[in-house]
């Protein structure tokens, strides 16, 4: 038997596959010249497997197959930093920058970051850049589908959240158009600018309770406002933010100052003591639910940021 071992070794060895039971009973029975029994050969197999000389694996048919342990050895090598390479090409590539790319909130408006300045607004329906890279796909042959799952579900959230909070920015516009008989507009019409901005400090006022106030919801509230003039117009500031913009008249600038103050302050009041903070109060729920669930694919993400070679198979890994 130790000649049919030597020559079971000898055949694995020439050849540049691993052989399946099949085909080296095949290559077995032409080199003797008669039928090799596949009992005995089955036999001799897991022999020389107990004595670490053959190692079984999988064929690319899933089958089991057989090659000499040295090659084994230098195949499981070559397979790990072929699989390392990739990891960490992924990790490079998309796990990173998916990290880096997380939206995050400023105050009651969700933002992709940037390196100097909070300035994409994000709604949830547009790709972030790391979703278009060619590799993106594939980390789901890699990582735990629940980061996906939980990914999916922040996009729709952000999603649902962007559209209420848009509705109640509409209706505080109507409010302060009715109540300044101003237009909403980033132009100028008729000589008056009403910069959307204002409308966005009042909902933050409201959502946040401190944006301008500083304290509860039973503070008194306070703007920081200034009137400077600008050529043939008043210029109406709110931390060097938020502007009206009308061409001066009679009014005074500290009379048309005080006047926009309290049109907004009674806005506010009036808001704090309706339906409208009810959904406000909704939506500040929902943004902690939206937060909560980006910590947790941030949480994930940097656990296989710190893995040396991540699981699965892939087309990248044949």
């Amino acid at each position: 038997m130790r000649d049919v071992d030597e020559l079971i070794l000898k055949i694995v060895r020439l050849s540049d596959k691993a052989l399946s039971a099949k085909e080296l009973e095949d290559k077995l029975s032409a080199e003797i010249g008669e039928r090799f029994p596949r009992r005995t050969l089955n036999y001799r197999l897991e022999k020389l497997v107990s004595l670490r000389l053959l190692k079984p694996v999988l064929s690319d048919l899933k089958q089991a197959a057989y090659m000499p342990m040295e090659r084994y050895k230098e195949w499981t090598e070559v397979k790990f930093q072929e699989r390392k390479i990739h990891s960490d090409e992924l990790k490079r590539e998309v796990i990173k920058p998916w990290i880096d790319q997380l939206p995050i909130f400023s105050g009651a408006v969700i933002h992709l970051p940037s390196p100097m300045i909070m300035i994409n607004e994000y709604t949830g329906e547009e790709n972030l850049d790391v979703e278009n890279h060619d590799l993106f796909g594939d980390l789901e042959s890699h990582l735990e589908p629940d980061i996906f799952e939980r990914w999916e579900s922040f996009k729709c959230k952000v999603m649902e959240y962007t559209e209420r909070r848009n509705q109640c920015l509409s209706e505080i516009d109507e409010c302060l158009e009715k109540a300044t008989g101003l237009k909403v507009s980033d132009q100028w019409i008729n000589g008056v600018l009403y910069d959307r901005r204002v409308t966005t400090l009042v909902f933050e006022e409201l959502f946040e309770h401190d944006t301008i106030v500083g304290g509860d919801m039973n503070d008194d509230m306070k703007i920081n406002s200034q009137v400077s003039q600008n050529g043939d117009s008043l210029v109406y500031s709110i931390d060097g933010h938020a502007h009206i913009k009308v061409k001066r008249g009679e009014e005074d600038g500290e009379i048309f100052r005080a006047r926009i103050d309290d049109i907004i302050i009674n806005l506010v009041e009036e808001w704090k003591g309706s339906k409208h903070i009810q959904e406000i109060s909704k939506l500040f729920e929902l943004c902690k639910e939206i937060e909560t669930i980006r910590d947790l694919i941030k949480i994930q993400l940097v656990k296989y940021l710190r893995k040396p070679v991540f699981r699965g198979d892939c087309e990248y890994l044949k």
